[in-house]
Parts: structure tokens; C-alpha cells; sequence
């Protein structure tokens, strides 16, 4: 089959998942077309990427570009924290998904994939859960996780008229870029704990917050882009899937990855108590949202399985951070 007849259609493309998603999937012989505002062209070396400069809601742009498309990965989301719009989110993650959704519906498309988050689950305790284990139902406070809540209710829904695969994948950790982790505007007070208290590595400073036995798996952005383009060429529609790496400990995991990078975390826990009492004197304090995000919800096990995605996808992650 030649190239031109094995095309596909990304949303979010340029984002770090969805930029490795773009390579991966040109050098395995699809014609990719990606949606972008920008407009720029970020793989001027690959030759079977068309970028096509629209936004999520654009529908004569996005229609004429999934016409002939093969496979739709819808990716793109709106995520900032900081932004206090709910309208805002609303209108890409939820209203954009509704946008593609609906297209697709008369695009004749092989498979739909959507990539939701495992943030949805409900903490698990230290037990393996899948994707079965219960999922939230209202996140209101965190306007990104409410709306891609909401956003999953949609792609389910359309789940009897389109050849849908969900999944979900878990934190993610680029090994690559693994000492580059400094938020861009991150400064003052946020800055300092970054990198004194959080020794500026990845996750270094979430993962000193409460009890140190606390359990999260991650997964390397390369094993993650693997299991999207399988969940598109094996994925059984209508199903979901997890997809995950190792299973680790807050704890363990600091002290992996301040080994790996030569740097130091502080020697001390984070209790989930002060966090509630930095959120109460946030009128005074202009402290960083995450704060109010973790003092309302507070940071729980969240161990999960992907049995299912190695069982019916052939997912295979390969990488640990043992060896990242």
C-alpha cells in the first residue's frame, strides 16, 4: 500500500505527545495531516506530514482535510492551569471534541482514537486496578479534568455510531528530555521551590507532597506514542485502554530520578495539611494554582494496570526509569 493511501488525521500535534506521534507515525509510512493554529511546520524534513493551519472548531478546514483519512487521533486539549476562563476550556476540550465527534461521523474513518488522561480514575489504593476501577464523575474545581470528564461522556456517547478507541495514559515522563524540566514561567517563589525543594527535576516537587509510599505510574512519552498508534491498528472499537508503565512509590521514585540527574531533593515530606492552609491565605499570597488544585483534591494512590493494552494491543513499554 502506498503512502498516500494510508493517511491520518492529528489533532494536537504540536504538543510534546503529539509532536513524537506525528514522527512515529510518517516514518511507519502514513501520510500524516495535523492540525495546528501556528500553522508552522515543525517536521520540515518529513515529507508525508501536510500541516493544515485551522483551529478545533474550524469545520470547513477540518472536514475537507479528514475526507480521505484512514484514522482520526484526537489529541489536542487546552490545559493551563493558571487560566481561571472556564469558557475557555469549555470550548476546546469540550466543544472541540463534539466538533471532530460529529465530522468523523461522516468521514468513514477505520478508528476514532480519543487520548483522555488516567487522572479520571478514582485513586486506587495500593492495589492494581484497570479499566474497570471507578472513574470521577465531577471535578469541578479543576476545570481541565471537569471538562475532559465531560469530553469522554461525549466520545462514549458516539461510541454506537463510530468506530471508537479510548485511552488513557498515565504521568508522563520524556527520558529524553528528562533534565529540562523548569516550567518556562515558572519565577520567584515558584521557581525556588522548583528547583531548592524539588531538586528541578521532573515531578520533584508533586512527588515530595504527602506520604512517600504513595503509589503513580508513569509512562515514557515513546512507549505512550507506540500504544496510540496500536490502539488505532488493533484497538477493538468501543474498548478502552490503559496505558501505563511501572507502578513506583513517591519515595523511590525521587530517589531514581535525583540519582539519575546528580541533583538533591529536600530532605523532608510535604504535608497535604499545609497546603490546605497556604490555600485558605491565598487572597494575600498569590501562590501557584496547583496549590488550590491539591488542597481541594488531595494527591492519592493511583496504581494502575495495562494488562488489557498488552493483552489485545501487543503494547509493550520498554522503558524504565532505571534505565532512561
Amino acid at each position: 500500500m502506498a503512502v498516500e493511501d494510508k493517511r491520518v488525521f492529528v489533532t494536537g500535534g504540536t504538543g510534546k505527545i503529539g509532536h513524537l506521534l506525528v514522527e512515529k507515525l510518517s516514518s511507519s509510512e502514513f501520510f500524516v495531516k495535523v492540525l495546528t493554529r501556528k500553522g508552522d511546520n515543525l517536521w520540515p524534513q518529513i515529507g508525508n506530514v501536510k500541516i493544515i493551519k485551522g483551529g478545533i472548531n474550524d469545520n470547513v478546514v477540518i472536514k475537507e482535510a479528514m475526507a480521505d483519512c484512514e484514522y482520526v487521533f484526537h489529541l489536542a486539549v487546552y490545559q493551563n492551569i493558571a487560566d481561571n476562563r472556564l469558557n475557555k476550556f469549555n470550548e476546546i476540550n469540550i466543544g472541540g471534541t463534539k466538533n471532530i465527534l460529529e465530522i468523523t461521523k461522516n468521514a468513514g474513518v477505520k478508528k476514532f482514537v480519543y487520548v483522555s488522561t488516567a487522572a479520571v480514575f478514582e485513586p486506587t489504593g495500593k492495589l492494581e486496578r484497570d479499566e474497570k476501577w471507578l472513574q470521577k464523575n465531577f471535578c469541578g474545581y479543576d476545570y481541565y479534568l471537569q471538562t475532559k470528564i465531560e469530553a469522554l461522556r461525549l466520545v462514549r456517547e458516539a461510541k454506537t455510531i463510530l468506530p471508537v478507541v479510548v485511552v488513557y495514559p498515565t504521568a508522563v515522563i520524556d527520558p529524553a528530555d528528562f533534565s529540562s524540566s523548569m516550567p518556562v514561567k515558572s519565577f520567584g517563589l515558584q521557581r525556588f521551590l522548583w528547583e531548592r525543594i524539588g531538586g528541578g527535576i521532573p515531578g520533584g516537587l508533586m512527588n515530595l507532597i504527602g506520604p512517600s509510599d504513595r503509589i503513580f505510574n508513569y509512562v515514557a512519552v515513546e512507549d505512550l506514542v507506540n500504544g496510540i498508534i496500536s490502539a488505532a491498528l488493533y484497538g477493538k472499537a468501543g474498548e478502552e485502554y490503559i496505558l501505563g508503565g511501572e507502578n513506583i512509590s513517591a519515595g523511590d521514585y525521587l530517589k531514581i530520578a535525583a540519582k539519575k540527574l546528580n541533583k538533591e531533593v529536600a530532605p523532608f515530606r510535604i504535608p497535604i495539611t499545609l497546603l490546605r492552609i497556604m490555600y485558605l491565605f491565598g487572597r494575600i499570597i498569590p501562590w501557584s494554582p496547583m496549590v488550590r488544585l491539591i488542597a481541594k483534591s488531595p494527591i492519592a494512590d493511583l496504581c494502575l494496570s495495562s494488562a488489557k493494552a498488552k493483552r489485545e494491543l501487543n503494547y509493550t513499554p520498554r522503558i524504565k526509569l532505571e534505565c532512561c
